[in-house]
Order: structure tokens, then sequence, then C-alpha cells
């Protein structure tokens, strides 16, 4: 199973186990949780992205504006691309944009971008600036979701791979199919996609009410 230790020191053990899957709750706290510090929109988009798409943090790092905006059109893309460059395995993958509350922040998040220095707002630059105003390495942008997964939303052990496991596990719960969720994740095996699933007590008790 892949797994990430954001801020991981060179000698320190790493998190144990799984990423905790958050609720939709614990979600919408995380969410709120941004507005009144800085870089609010960023992080809500950040939030939004890492849940809605379940994308890795190496993936998230590497997106230009360019990858889910279509400048020349003004609009979000129907798909985003994740390049070769992006992705673990060095495969092209394609997720598809059609997220309501995603294309919402996204726009929110450009406006916002839009008022700031016009060399931070074209196609070739990093979707998501750090304070410095460069592009986050995938250990530093692991570390901003502990943040606003631990830190502000009191989600214990909570990691960037949390947003990804809340993926595979709503997909599942929306009824689709698993390969479909591989496909998704970008993984080669439907065994890998499986550990990402957190089991949900209601689901399996409406499950087994009408077996026989």
């Amino acid at each position: 199973m892949e797994e990430y230790n954001p801020g991981r020191k060179k000698g320190e053990p790493g998190k144990q186990g799984r990423a905790p899957v958050p609720s939709k709750r614990q979600f919408k706290i995380a969410m709120e949780r941004c507005e009144g510090y800085p870089f609010a929109k960023r992080n809500q988009l950040l939030l939004v992205m890492m849940f809605a798409l379940g994308l890795r943090p190496k993936e998230a790092s590497s997106l230009l504006l360019g990858d889910i905006y279509n400048f020349k059109q003004q609009s979000v893309v129907p798909v985003l691309t994740l390049l070769k460059l992006y992705t673990k395995r060095s495969k092209v993958r394609q997720i598809p944009l059609n997220n309501e509350t995603l294309i919402e922040h996204i726009h929110e998040y450009l406006e916002e971008r839009k008022k700031g220095k016009a060399r931070h707002y074209h196609e070739s630059s990093p979707l998501f600036l750090s304070k410095r105003g460069g592009p986050f390495t995938a250990n530093s942008l692991g570390n901003l979701m502990n943040t606003l997964l631990e830190k502000r939303a009191n989600i214990s052990r909570a990691s960037s791979y949390s947003g990804r496991r809340y993926f595979a596990t709503n997909v599942m719960k929306n009824g689709n199919d698993i390969n479909t969720l591989r496909i998704l994740m970008g993984h080669e095996s439907l065994a890998t996609t499986q550990r990402y699933i957190e089991g949900d007590p209601e689901s399996m008790m409406n499950a087994t009410k009408g077996v026989i």
C-alpha cells in the first residue's frame, strides 16, 4: 500500500497504520476553519481537490493553473489530465472535473489569483502557491494538509492520504464499481484499491437485511 508520512524527519518513525477517513461533517469543519487564516481560498480548494479527486500529494503539488483552467475559453476544463510527470508510476490519468462544489471553489480561488501579481496568473503558474510565491513540494503540501486536518479540524493522526481514502470510500458508497475506482485512483491492482476503502457500519447493516 502506498502510504505518506508528511513532515517525517530522517530517523523518526512514521505514522502507523492507515490514514483515518474523515466524516463529511469533519470535512466541513476543516473547510470552515480555513476562514480567518491566510490563504483561505487556496487551502479550501486544496482540501476539496484532495477529497473530491483522490489526488496524491505529488500530483496536487505538480498541478499548474492550465491543468484545470482554459484561459482562452475562460472556463474550467471538463477533465483533469494528470501527466506522466505528475503521477507515481509515470502513467497518464484522467479525472472528470464535474463536481459542482469543486468547480465553485476553483472559480473563487481563480478570482483571488487574478487580483494578485500578473506573473502568478498564467497557464504555467503553479496551481497552489506557497507563501513565498513558488510551488509546493509533495512533502510541504503534505505538511499543510496535516495542519488543516489534524491541528485545525482535530482529526487525530490525519494526513494527506485521509483525503484519498475519503474519496475511495465515498465513490464506493455512491454505488460505483471498484474497477472504476481503481482507474480513477491510478492503481494497477484491485487489491491496492481495496485497502483504501473504509467499511461503513450503516451500509453493512443495510446490506445484510435482505440477504434471505
